[in-house]
């Protein structure tokens, strides 16, 4: 999912399906992060350490890199495969 979520009426969130498999890690974050840094220093700092370390060091970089809006940061691991799709 990508984009603005909330009370915006032209927003309209990007949705795709993945695969998900134990040992996957993803993201879930506000612009204060994108925004402040690219992709790539994204990706390297997400392997970091536990979610919690993860976390932390994404949002310490954004901060370094000049960010100046609020920065929310999630950083799940998935530790097993989920058979089947609600909804």
């Amino acid at each position: 999912m990508a984009r603005a979520l909330g009370p915006v009426d032209d927003e309209r969130p990007e949705l795709a399906r993945l695969e998900l498999v134990a040992g996957d890690r993803f993201l879930l974050c506000t612009d204060g992060l994108s925004g402040a840094l690219e992709p790539e220093a994204i990706a390297g700092l997400l392997g970091v350490g536990e979610v919690e370390e993860a976390a932390e060091a994404l949002t310490a970089a954004a901060f370094e890199a000049g960010s100046r809006d609020n920065i929310t940061t999630l950083v799940v691991d998935v530790r097993a495969a989920v058979r089947g799709v609600a909804g």
